[in-house]
């Protein structure tokens, strides 16, 4: 895990859950750029169990400790890190994930609170790719639908990865349902939109700045 804390904190909290690569330098610098949000932050790490604990290199091969991985550790890891933070303090805490970390963070809010150790205040997901990856099997095209807390989905609508059509089944799956959610799909754009713009490449800067003023808006609600 990687800890970062607000400077001028709101009492919110966030659980960062990065992509398929894990807890690289640009996730640590995310979860600096994520306490503008006014919220202490942890960045998850999913293969500290076989890989060492602490930030991972750029030339970091992820693939061989991916194809160990479970999604009930993610849970396990979401649990530890919100105990860890309740050490500065309780207040509402938010799961925001890319790619698979969007999966685990929608998969966070499915499940009851006693796995968590706490209610989760919303759950957060960039590009969220919801195939199997190591040993985790692809979640239930329904599985949205059993969501228990608010959600908000950012897409970009030029993702080969993610297609629109997982945006458009989520929306329809939460409307029926009568789940609060709150989907941007943005045209154009390409998987880890938010992330390329952070990293300096050109072409995402205006979908990355209303994704950050959505994200901003909801963890502030």
């Amino acid at each position: 895990m990687k800890t970062s804390r607000a400077e001028n904190p709101s009492g919110g909290r966030i659980i960062l859950l990065p992509d398929m690569g894990g807890l690289r330098g640009d996730y640590v610098s995310l979860a600096r750029h994520f306490t503008g949000t006014g919220c202490d932050v942890v960045a998850i790490d999913y293969y500290g169990r076989t890989a060492g604990v602490g930030p991972h290199g750029e030339d970091f091969d992820h693939e061989p400790h991916m194809a160990e991985a479970r999604r009930e550790n993610v849970l396990t890891d979401i649990a530890a890190a919100i105990a860890y933070l309740d050490t500065f303090g309780t207040g509402p805490t938010y799961t925001p994930g890319f790619c698979v970390g969007g999966a685990h963070a929608l998969y966070s809010g499915t499940v009851a609170s006693e796995v968590l150790g706490a209610d989760l205040a919303g759950v957060i997901a960039f590009c969220p790719w919801i195939g199997a990856y190591g040993h985790a099997e692809a979640l239930p095209d329904d599985f949205i639908s059993a969501l228990r807390v608010p959600m908000l989905g950012l897409f970009g609508g030029s993702d080969e990865a993610v297609p629109v059509s997982v945006p458009e089944s989520f929306e329809a799956q939460l409307t029926a349902a009568g789940r609060p959610h709150e989907i941007a799909v943005y045209p154009d754009q390409p998987h880890g939109f938010y992330e390329y713009d952070h990293l300096g490449e050109t072409g995402h800067t205006a979908a990355a700045a209303d994704a950050w003023q959505r994200l901003e808006s909801f963890t502030k609600a």
